[in-house]
């Protein structure tokens, strides 16, 4: 109902009480008020928000010409309805410079209490709906120039955008400040309805909280709040925060204070904070970085809420990875003869000599853990299907790329490995050693591979290896590492431009002069003329 509240003033009770009947009537549910005088009438309006006043001329006090003249001055979205006798139509004609609405003529018909009553209440209607879409409007205005804003500053934070064009539009941030990065999770897809509900509620919470500021502990100085890229982590949620005039203590309090907050409420997020950037606009993208990269040690704190600086984590000498030769090799080991428990426990072994010292940079480690893991995934290739194997390697990949925490780190890796000891460990047909050693030769065929080094490799006798070399291959070993890398090396030469020095040291051959000599040997030219025979023909 747009008519919620109605004042009626009227110095003659009865006409007055007739009115507010009628009314009343036509406006079920709507407050009708009664006044004796245009005093008391602007009294009841200034109570409370009033729709519509129905008002005489000639009253006591204030009368309705005076009425109309301070009600329309104060409060201009009040309807205005003028009742006034035949004889006094003319004068009353003076109010409509007022803003009276509308005129009721005594005596008036219940009829025509109606009409007027639809028709204010059309009016209603239209300056409601006018009064929406405007609203629509400036809201949809404001948010294009705030995703405009959000737009131009992430292009100045991934270094796409030239800042000297922006002077005018963030002037702020062309003193000295520093960037931040809060980042959290969501709950995974599998949580239950009530666990997803708790998890909005508590981001919702934080990003009030981000947006207000007011745990900044200052006031006065505007701040940017700009959403980033979730990347290849699609749970994760993660937003640049831009503190013109701020001290990386100061900030790195009032953060701290923020996450505790959150860790309190059930929500776990880390922050990263930069240096101190003298000229904060210049150094946007730079500044969001060194955030960026202070806040990848929560990558040994995942289940803290914790606040990383830049400066205390970088400026020192870069922490060395220990030595981890020994430990790949234990857990090649660990994976060919099939022992969980052995690979357990080098896997632990090797997670304490990591979190012992100094931390060295989580993304260092994890590319190192992740590549030992997966150069032992790659000696099962030939012992399963090619799809198989092809499965294997994207697991693994993808499971390593949302990694982000040492310790889901290691939980895969255990994973990945003792499925990949299950193939050694399956009855002796499924175990093709043959197909091991050929793999490992197209890998490493630029080295010096002997049949002792394979049977070493497969723990097998070189003399076994060498006669199921013989029966799967139809020839000796010799003469397969030689056919394989003579025909390494005619694909390279007819699919590359590599010098013919550099295509025989890829193929295992560290005389040039011998690998011309044997190239002539298996297709009566040289290795020259081979490219330019086959170059020529590829062309015609």
């Amino acid at each position: 109902m747009l008519i919620r509240r109605v004042v009626v003033a009227d110095d003659e009770k009865i006409q007055r009480d007739v009115l507010a009947v009628v009314l009343q009537k036509l406006l079920p549910g709507t407050e009708v008020i009664s006044c004796a005088d245009g005093q008391e009438a602007y009294g009841e309006i200034e109570k409370e928000e009033t729709q519509l006043l129905v008002t005489d001329i000639c009253m006591p006090i204030l009368d309705g010409i005076g009425l109309i003249e301070k009600v329309s001055a104060t409060y201009p979205e009040v309807k205005i309805v003028l009742v006034s006798a035949y004889q006094e139509f003319e004068y009353a004609r003076s109010a409509i410079r007022f803003g009276v609405s509308e005129y009721l003529l005594k005596p008036f018909r219940v009829e025509d209490a109606r009409k007027l009553v639809e028709r204010v209440s059309g009016i209603l209607e239209e300056e409601q709906e006018q009064s929406r879409q405007q609203s629509c409007y400036a809201a949809m205005l404001e948010k294009e120039k705030a995703d405009e804003r959000q737009s131009l500053l992430r292009k100045l934070i991934e270094g796409t955008l030239d800042e000297e064009t922006l002077p005018e539009i963030f002037s702020e941030l062309e003193g000295p400040g520093v960037a931040a990065i809060i980042r959290w999770k969501n709950l995974g897809e599998k949580g239950q309805r009530y666990q997803k509900r708790r998890m909005k509620e508590r981001q919702e919470m934080l990003l009030d909280a981000l947006e207000d500021g007011k745990w900044l502990g200052y006031s006065g100085r505007e701040k940017h709040l700009v959403e980033l890229n979730r990347g290849l982590n699609r749970q994760e949620n993660r937003y640049a925060l831009l503190l013109p005039e701020a001290e990386e203590e100061e900030i790195a309090r009032a953060l701290a204070g923020l996450v505790e907050e959150m860790k309190e409420k059930g929500l776990i997020c880390h922050a990263g904070i930069s240096e101190r950037k003298e000229m904060l606009l210049g150094e946007i993208s730079k500044a969001v970085q060194q955030a960026d990269d202070a806040l990848s040690f929560c990558f040994y704190q995942p289940w803290e809420n914790c606040v990383f600086s830049y400066r205390k984590l970088y400026t020192a000498p870069e922490p060395q990875l220990p030595p981890l030769t020994d430990y790949e090799r234990r857990l090649r080991e660990a994976v060919r003869s099939g022992a969980s428990k052995g690979l357990g426990e080098t896997l632990r072994q090797l997670k304490g000599e990591l979190e012992r010292g100094s931390l060295c940079y989580p993304g260092r480690v994890r590319h190192r853990i992740s590549s030992i893991v997966v150069s032992i995934l790659r000696e099962v290739e030939g012992m399963i299907s090619q799809k198989e194997y092809d499965i294997l390697l994207n697991v693994a990949y993808s499971r390593y790329v949302e990694c982000d925490s040492l310790e889901q780190l290691f939980i895969i890796s255990e994973e990945l490995l003792e499925e990949v000891a299950g193939y050694f460990v399956k009855a002796p047909e499924a175990y093709d050693a043959v197909e091991i050693c050929v793999a490992f030769l197209r890998q490493h065929l630029e080295e010096d591979i002997s049949l002792q080094t394979l049977a070493e490799m497969v723990h097998f006798h070189p003399n076994y290896l060498s006669a199921q070399i013989k029966k799967k291959l139809g020839v000796s070993f010799s003469t397969y590492l030689l056919n394989l890398r003579m025909e390494t090396a005619c694909r390279l030469l007819t699919e590359t431009d590599c010098r013919v020095l550099d295509i025989a040291r890829r193929c295992g051959f560290r005389d040039s002069s011998y690998f011309n000599r044997i190239f002539r040997r298996e297709y009566q030219m040289s290795p020259e003329q081979f490219r330019k025979v086959h170059t020529s023909c590829r062309q015609e």
